[in-house]
């Protein structure tokens, strides 16, 4: 299972063990329901390696085409579909992952919160009622190389100062709105001397809002003042949208269910949104879905220090378990 660079153990990964340990149980206690249920595993969520996330999600309802996958590359120029050669896949055969609306009855995540609302609340488990929409940026600024020591300030076409003052822009848009959240998460500066102006900039932007039509309103504020900065620097400015997910809303059905299966463990019911993106926000666009939270430890996540208690992680199995013959009553499942 991936996770992002330099992650902790329990994003996504926890979910999925305790998806099995919910099937195992099942087959244990011999609780059978109207529908099979099914743990599903989906690769690259987090899109480390080609800044294009929830690849797995998006074969899985059918917005994954062989051409994607031959024009997506890493940073060494490789496309998903040569690295999929290389382990043994046929990028050719993508389709073949689409599952149709009607075989899925609903779909249930469970993931650690990565954030402090539950633990500020002293609460293990929670119920998430939706996830953001965001928007991945990159942004290319190409100036010219010179001598640090010779070349005057007023003759410099320096991307470094362009990029310095359009990030800038970027946080102070974001500050202004109620829940925006803005991240320039990678950098690179060519050619990279100490002594030496660089010739050629490029960083990342995530942006993430529940409203998806601020966040489009903020993508094209962002593309006209960063234009307008760099014409006034004398630097070439480009700007490619990688990756943009509308935000989503659980299934008040489901919902139902989770804050029964919640009650039933006689824990509080606190209702949170979710400021990440998660791959049910992929496959509610062909069924149902609803989704748990579990307890962070002091809200750290994408980080080797990311925890979750062993108490909460079993009370998180039951929770789910519990959930599954909930719906089972609720929605014939």
């Amino acid at each position: 299972m991936d996770t992002v660079i330099n992650g902790g153990m329990f994003d996504g990964a926890a979910g999925v063990l305790m998806g099995i340990e919910v099937l195992q149980t099942m087959h244990e206690q011999n609780i059978a329901l109207d529908h099979a249920v099914e743990v599903v595993i989906f690769t690259d969520e987090e899109g480390a390696r080609f800044s294009s996330g929830m690849l797995g999600s998006q074969a899985f309802i059918g917005k994954l085409t062989e051409p994607d996958l031959e024009n997506s590359f890493d940073t060494y120029g490789i496309s998903i579909a040569d690295a999929m050669r290389q382990q043994g896949y046929k990028p050719e055969h993508v389709a073949s992952a689409e599952v149709k609306p009607k075989e899925i009855k609903c779909y249930l995540e469970l993931h650690i919160e990565q954030g402090k609302v539950l633990e500020s609340q002293n609460i293990p488990v929670g119920l998430v009622t939706g996830m953001v929409g965001l928007r991945w940026l990159k942004i290319k600024l190409t100036g010219e190389a010179g001598h640090a020591g010779t070349t005057p300030m007023n003759f410099r076409k320096d991307p470094m100062a362009c990029a310095a003052e359009i990030i800038q822009v970027i946080e102070t848009l974001a500050r202004n709105e109620q829940q925006t959240v803005a991240t320039i998460g990678k950098l690179s500066v060519q050619p990279g001397g100490i002594n030496v102006i660089p010739s050629e900039v490029e960083f990342t932007v995530d942006m993430r809002d529940l409203s998806d039509a601020l966040l489009d309103e903020l993508v094209e504020e962002i593309g006209k003042k960063a234009r307008d900065i760099s014409e006034q620097r004398g630097i070439i400015f480009d700007l490619q949208i990688l990756d943009r997910s509308n935000g989503v809303t659980t299934i008040p059905s489901v919902n139902e269910a989770i804050a029964a299966a919640i009650r039933k463990n006689d824990i509080e019911l606190v209702k949170l949104p979710s400021g990440a993106g998660h791959d049910a926000m992929n496959v509610a666009q062909i069924t149902d879905i609803g989704m748990i939270f579990l307890r962070t430890k002091d809200g750290i996540s994408h980080n080797p220090a990311e925890w979750a208690d062993q108490a909460d992680l079993a009370m998180g199995a039951e929770v789910l378990l519990d959930t599954f013959i909930e719906l089972g009553k609720r929605c014939g499942i």
